[in-house]
């Protein structure tokens, strides 16, 4: 519901589509589907439908399985094999979802959290020819740093657009560069 009043039923449809979001009840499935389009898992997660604020309710879909042997991967992995953009990579899977829409011209990931398990998370980018981008929330910059330097040390960087804004009050600590792009652009379908 928070997509359609920022973009549009036909744009909000794209998005579900590219990403293959699902829904449980009245929250969001984001599916980790990997390079090879195995499904790994999915989060599970609710959102304020007129804020589009993460509510607290998280959730897996394998954690009804017994025995699951999660290896978690990026969020719009699968879209890799499809795709010659460079890539923007993001920590919220809503993020990405917005952002591939604000900015097409490059292909939106997520690591679906800080940093848990994230060397293994990028390993599907490792050799790759496009560029990449990290686009850390406000105050994770150095963090970010530090990652991009200890797992992907070529054809990355790590944009300090979030301290930017940060700086320029036109973001709330904490804040992601779809938030910037909300409040400052203000798509309510006009996109």
């Amino acid at each position: 519901i928070f997509l359609l009043g920022q973009f549009g039923a036909t744009l909000t449809k794209q998005i579900i589509n590219q990403y293959k979001l699902g829904t449980k009840d009245d929250k969001v499935i984001f599916w980790q589907i990997d390079i090879h389009n195995n499904i790994r898992s999915g989060k599970i997660m609710d959102y304020n439908s007129a804020t589009g604020k993460r509510g607290k309710y998280i959730n897996w879909v394998h954690s009804k399985i017994e025995n699951y042997n999660l290896q978690q991967c990026l969020f719009g992995e699968h879209l890799l094999n499809k795709n010659q953009k460079n890539i923007g990579l993001v920590e919220s899977e809503k993020t990405a979802c917005i952002m591939s829409q604000c900015i097409p011209n490059y292909l939106w990931l997520a690591t679906g959290g800080a940093t848990s398990g994230i060397e293994k998370k990028l390993k599907a980018l490792h050799g790759r020819k496009n560029k990449v981008v990290f686009f850390p929330d406000q105050g994770k910059y150095q963090e970010w740093e530090k990652i991009k330097s200890e797992y992907l040390k070529y054809n990355c960087t790590v944009s300090k657009d979030c301290e930017i804004w940060f700086e320029k009050n036109l973001i709330d600590k904490g804040d992601d560069i779809a938030d910037y792009y909300l409040k400052n652009y203000g798509f309510d379908n006009q996109l």
